[in-house]
């Protein structure tokens, strides 16, 4: 497993602030990481570690404990998509693959289907509205249920468009190489180009996916502030007190 991890500190928002450095870090699992890793990691004074992998992953990839930071375990999906990765033999990995939604498809049902739009909203309220920053957040990659955190964070922290994208997309050089590894184990393995796209996808990071976010939540809640103050629940004042702490 490779580790990656960002400190989203120094993106602006629309009104000209920017996020403070060290409140919010997002990221990969941290399974065995390093001396240096690890005085890093401290050097943060983590209030909270957010792990948002589904059980199945914690189990082969646990996270370290922290001295003073608590850690909180949202499952943001119900069904391990990730067994591609902990399959050993190539006939399983395969057979995973197959069965597998596309991730783009898994980017609709994450703003559709009830069990992840709760995880969604828990998730959101847990950062929000608890004492919890600096939080360093994380799924297994550090790219999708970490990036849509990131994306709906950024939006009620009152970031545009275009910085939202930026953002999102920041991290994608990190992947390029085992997408594309991926892509050709996969097709050798298969002889199915179909199916070596679909795997690549898995490790890419695509301005794609966020227009998914956007259109997916508009089609089942009218709009972005309509989702992040009806479904999320989140008021005005809120949202000020949430921006007024991470922002400077």
């Amino acid at each position: 497993m490779f580790k990656y991890y960002d400190d989203l500190k120094g993106i602006k928002t629309a009104d000209g602030r920017t996020i403070k450095e060290g409140m919010l870090i997002r990221g990969t699992t941290l399974t065995d990481i390093t001396e240096a890793e690890t005085s890093y990691i401290n050097s943060l004074h983590l209030k909270m570690m957010l792990d948002l992998r589904h059980p199945e992953e914690i189990k082969i990839y646990p996270d370290p404990l922290f001295e003073g930071c608590t850690y909180r375990h949202i499952s943001m999906i119900d069904n391990d998509i990730s067994g591609i990765i902990h399959v050993r033999s190539v006939k399983g990995k395969l057979e995973n693959l197959r069965r597998m939604d596309t991730i783009q498809k898994t980017y609709e049902d994450m703003f559709t289907l009830e069990y992840p739009l709760s995880k969604i909203r828990e998730t959101i309220r847990t950062i929000v509205l608890e004492d919890v920053v600096p939080c360093y957040y994380h799924c297994v990659s550090g790219k999708d249920r970490t990036g849509i955190t990131t994306v709906l964070l950024l939006y009620i922290l009152g970031c545009d468009r275009k910085t939202i994208d930026e953002a999102y997309l920041k991290i994608r050089p990190v992947y390029i190489r085992h997408a594309w590894f991926l892509f050709f184990i996969t097709f050798f393995a298969s002889f199915s180009l179909r199916l070596a796209i679909k795997a690549k996808d898995m490790y890419t990071i695509k301005k794609e996916y966020v227009d998914i976010i956007y259109d997916t939540i508009s089609k089942n809640f009218g709009s972005m502030d309509n989702f992040i103050t009806d479904f999320i629940g989140l008021n005005n004042k809120e949202i000020s007190d949430f921006r007024a702490k991470i922002l400077e």
